[in-house]
């Protein structure tokens, strides 16, 4: 079905992250940004490559989101291993072969980067159902093992909700930049400044982690909903 592993536990972590099966359809669907043209270009590649299944781009109503739909009996039932369509919960299995691929893949879609004043910050974000467990044990496979984790509740899905928020301390920074290879380009382009630069701070965050992240979302205005969903 698939021509590269490594390819596929990307996607895999893309569809996690801002995708969904529809296995009464034989569908799988990707939305990205309408505004996100260049990450949409290489997702329909990397997809229909990787999938042996050329895609179908749909515009929501508003206009907000385009949606890649996959459609294939076989691919349906092979990505419905690794995602509930009825919960939405993750089913991971117990040792990626590419773990490092797969956060790639959820990074680029419910993750963040950015490197500012010398520093790289990497926070991946979800709503709370557990699926932070999974993030956490990919990190610890390539030798990420120092992340804060807090939880609380804030209503960027225009409803109060409790979401899971995980930021890589900045010591372990510069493993994420060198074996977690982002393709969304505004993440990409903050790891690849980074390690231009050269220079990770040992920082060990401190305080009140909840206000920190809070601050972050309420000043970047120029970061759009995917970029931090």
């Amino acid at each position: 079905m698939f021509t590269d592993q490594r390819d596929f536990e990307y996607l895999v972590g893309v569809i996690q992250g801002d995708g969904n099966v529809r296995k009464d359809h034989n569908l799988v669907r990707i939305s990205i940004h309408a505004e996100e043209q260049d990450f949409l270009r290489t997702i329909y590649d990397l997809g229909a490559k990787t999938f042996n299944v050329k895609p179908t781009i749909h515009t929501e109503k508003d206009g907000t989101m385009k949606i890649l739909h996959f459609k294939s009996k076989k691919l349906t039932r092979l990505i419905s291993q690794y995602k509930d369509s009825t919960t939405g919960l993750w089913s991971i299995p117990k040792k990626l072969n590419y773990p490092e691929e797969w956060l790639a893949g959820v990074w680029d879609t419910d993750g963040y980067a950015k490197f500012e004043e010398g520093r790289l910050d990497c926070i991946f974000s979800q709503k709370s159902n557990h699926n932070i467990d999974f993030v956490k044990a990919a990190l610890e496979e390539v030798g990420i093992s120092r992340y804060n984790v807090s939880t609380f509740e804030d209503d960027r899905w225009e409803e109060l909700t409790e979401t899971d928020y995980l930021r890589v301390w900045s010591i372990d920074t510069e493993v994420f930049a060198n074996r977690i290879k982002l393709k969304f380009p505004k993440k990409k382009q903050a790891v690849e400044a980074a390690l231009d630069h050269g220079e990770f701070y040992a920082y060990r965050p401190r305080g009140d982690f909840r206000k920190e992240v809070l601050e972050l979302i309420m000043a970047e205005t120029d970061l759009s909903n995917k970029e931090l969903a």
